[in-house]
């Protein structure tokens, strides 16, 4: 009997606006930052939906990006910018 392979090539769509083309460089941040640790990958989803609670507008996002290309640790200046203030 004769194996089958067969070969699946999985491609990556183009983001399909401004706003989810720069929520998957966040989420890219965040999961470079995380790899090799006891934290998970996150999902795309995940962050699109922590972002839509605190109503992150696009320029709130291009903000957050450079914020956490500059600072060493791009998990805190994340997870604390999703901190509500009083």
């Amino acid at each position: 009997m004769e194996k089958l392979t067969f070969k699946f090539e999985l491609k990556k769509d183009a983001p399909k606006s401004e706003r989810a083309d720069l929520i998957g460089q966040i989420t890219d941040l965040l999961n470079i930052e995380r790899r090799g640790t006891q934290w998970k990958q996150l999902k795309y989803s995940f962050v699109g939906i922590k972002l839509g609670e605190v109503k992150a507008t696009t320029q709130d996002l291009y903000w957050l990006l450079k914020r956490m290309k500059e600072s060493g640790s791009a998990g805190k200046v994340f997870f604390g910018s999703m901190k509500k203030r009083v």
